[in-house]
């Protein structure tokens, strides 16, 4: 009867795990840092320290720009073609392409892509400590289902060894070979179970939607979860200060505080750079446009120039005598052209190159308080790192304690569950021989069901303390 109990029950649960989606805890940690919130604003800070590094390279790059101004000029003001006073309405126009580049400024642009960088880093490992949070919270509620699942089980199959008892005594007191006051106490004892497993049952849909809060999942009915894989040896010769000098290497919250330092140090650099001078390198060229020009320009034809008379009344007397004087000049061969707008810009063109050096004598003290300001931060980075070393060191040495615990504690709640089934094993016999009473059955069997779920409970227990230490251990889940 048993042994059909059992097949039917195994049937069962192999029927609705198959119309049931299984999820392993790798698939429901992967769910979690996809979804979780957290995870995601510590991605969107990380790709937004990503482009502040971009942007600090990009200040090693020239800057350079094209200026155009056209406008309207009245009265009297400086003819921008000829640069004379005229005192008329006109249309100009200054059109230049300038260039600098900064050569040297005590470092600056060097050093904030080294903070930039820094401050990329340290995001990079708040963000995987933040999964690593998320990732823990899953691993846990992941294990309570999973033994909340086997307390459910075991509850189950105690229920029905308990039924069978109690079927097999009821026979007894139809034969009259049992007095019918035994009955009682096996009837109390199959209630105490069924109210067990309906408890487990409950236990185990509240652990569900515990990870599905944390994997930030919809509440789905058709979801169960696979067993994970325990190992079979127990580990109890581990070091505490070990495990510590290992996580110091691996866990990111360190590592976040060590680039944030980083970058206050280096940000301390950058305040003593404002006390350099800057050396900067410029280039520029340009032109201009006046509607005040003519409109039509002399231009030569590249042939031989003419000898021109000049002045022919230009005489001199000598002696009562006149004698007239010819002035001759050469006059270049051409005509007149339009002159026009592109004509004006091509002949208006100038240029210029330097460098330019600015040696800063008072600024505000904004050095000064930037540098105190820095070393502020440094020493606030100092604390933080002080504490979370003395935290991790304590956390540490907690878990370690506690898993050599649970280890020594399942280790002997399994030899008190191999003692006690030997008991109910005597029981059963005596019970059957009628040698013994239903009470100690019972009792008998209490001690055994509930050993046997404190060894569940002492499993997973060890589990999820052997997963945290590995993780101190390796920095991995």
């Amino acid at each position: 009867m048993k042994k059909i109990a059992l097949f039917l029950l195994g049937f069962s649960l192999i029927i609705d795990a198959a119309a049931q989606k299984v999820l392993t805890l790798k698939e429901c940690i992967d769910i979690a840092l996809q979804n979780n919130q957290q995870v995601k604003d510590a991605t969107y800070q990380t790709n937004i320290n990503k482009i502040a590094l971009q942007q600090a390279k990009a200040l090693q790059l020239p800057n350079v720009n094209i200026n155009l101004n056209q406008g309207l000029n009245t009265g009297r003001s400086i003819d921008p073609f000829s640069n004379q006073f005229i005192d008329q309405t006109i249309r100009f126009g200054n059109y230049g392409l300038g260039l600098d580049l900064t050569l040297f400024n005590g470092l600056q642009t060097r050093n904030i892509i080294k903070r930039d960088r820094a401050s990329l880093q340290a995001g990079e490992k708040e963000a995987a400590a933040t999964k690593n949070v998320i990732a823990l919270n899953v691993i846990r509620n992941y294990l309570q289902i999973i033994s909340n699942q086997e307390i459910a089980k075991a509850t189950g199959l105690q229920l029905m060894a308990t039924q069978e008892q109690l079927n097999t005594a009821q026979k007894k007191v139809g034969a009259g070979v049992l007095a019918e006051s035994q009955l009682a106490d096996l009837n109390g004892q199959v209630a105490t179970e069924k109210l067990n497993l309906a408890n487990a049952k409950n236990t185990i849909e509240l652990a569900k939607l515990d990870l599905f809060l944390t994997m930030n999942f919809v509440s789905n009915d058709s979801v169960t979860f696979m067993a994970d894989e325990q190992t079979d040896t127990v580990a109890t010769t581990i070091n505490a200060n070990d495990v510590y000098e290992a996580a110091l290497k691996y866990l990111p919250d360190l590592q976040t505080i060590e680039f944030k330092k980083r970058a206050a140090e280096i940000d301390k650099v950058i305040a003593r750079g404002l006390r350099y001078p800057t050396l900067a390198f410029f280039a520029n060229t340009g032109s201009t446009y006046s509607s005040s020009v003519n409109k039509t320009q002399f231009v030569p034809d590249g042939t031989t120039t003419s000898v021109v008379s000049t002045s022919p009344d230009n005489f001199i007397t000598v002696n009562g005598a006149d004698y007239f004087i010819q002035q001759k000049t050469s006059v270049k061969n051409g005509s007149n052209k339009p002159f026009t707008y592109f004509n004006q810009l091509n002949g208006n063109i100038n240029s210029a190159v330097g460098l330019a050096l600015r040696i800063p004598i008072l600024n505000g003290l904004q050095a000064k308080y930037k540098v105190a300001s820095a070393n502020a931060a440094i020493t606030r980075i100092d604390a933080q790192l002080t504490s979370v070393k003395n935290q991790l060191k304590n956390a540490v040495e907690r878990s370690v304690q506690n898993f050599k615990n649970a280890a020594e504690k399942m280790v002997l709640t399994e030899q008190q569950v191999a003692a006690l089934q030997q008991t109910l094993t005597n029981s059963v016999f005596k019970i059957d021989n009628g040698t013994s009473s239903a009470v100690e059955y019972v009792i008998a069997k209490s001690n055994y069901d509930k050993a046997k779920i404190n060894l569940i409970q002492a499993k997973y227990e060890y589990r999820f303390l052997e997963i945290i230490v590995q993780f101190y251990q390796t920095g991995s889940w």
